[in-house]
């Protein structure tokens, strides 16, 4: 197993943080992390090219990528290719961890009992369309009035239903358990992509136009 390395593969630029009494800058070096690379949206139209994955309370992206791919160092790939920035706020907490953050955001229980928002109810008519998708956030007082039969002249009507803070923030957290990972065969040539990268980064800014997605054509 090899350690992390992501960021060996990006220079360092000097960055102001602090100004003396002279009023002169000081500055320290720390590496370029302003050149993100992003996946071209086109890769998710072919399935082949990556796959599902479900989180398990308590996995990390190093712990993924050592069991997916053989290697923990391939975390980057994993935050990479599902647009992840920051593991804090946008990837799944443990039930405890979960608790703790509800207490925290909401402080009350009655605070986290309240209406978030409120969200329609499926609607199928008796061929089995669907005549209104669950989910959709919608005002309180919407209504939705349909036929269950074409050639019924009876009318019915659905309105949606409340989702509290406490089941909102449960729903987002089992929402980022489900992430995509880059088919196994392609994770080298990604590697590769990534160096290739990071040597094109200079002061003034990016040599060429780089994708990491290149390596799909």
């Amino acid at each position: 197993m090899s350690t992390p390395n992501y960021f060996n593969n990006f220079p360092n630029i000097d960055y102001a943080n602090a100004l003396n009494k002279a009023g002169i800058e000081t500055k320290i070096p720390i590496k370029d992390y302003f050149h993100l690379l992003r996946v071209k949206d086109n890769v998710f139209t072919k399935v082949s090219n990556y796959y599902t994955y479900n989180i398990q309370y308590g996995e990390r992206p190093e712990q993924i990528a050592l069991k997916e791919y053989g290697d923990s160092k391939y975390y980057w790939l994993i935050l990479n290719i599902n647009n992840i920035t920051d593991t804090y706020s946008q990837w799944p907490l443990t039930p405890y961890e979960l608790d703790v953050f509800i207490t925290k955001k909401y402080k009350t229980t009655e605070n986290a009992n309240e209406i978030h928002h409120y969200e329609t109810q499926e609607v199928v008519n008796d061929d089995g369309d669907v005549l209104l998708e669950a989910g959709l956030v919608v005002d309180p007082d919407f209504v939705f009035e349909y036929q269950k039969n074409p050639s019924d002249f009876n009318y019915f009507t659905s309105f949606p239903g409340s989702v509290t803070n406490l089941e909102y923030e449960y729903a987002e957290n089992e929402r980022k358990t489900e992430i995509q990972l880059l088919n196994k065969k392609y994770v080298f040539a990604a590697s590769t992509e990534l160096r290739r990268f990071g040597k094109e980064i200079t002061k003034e800014g990016i040599k060429s136009e780089l994708d990491i997605a290149d390596f799909y054509k």
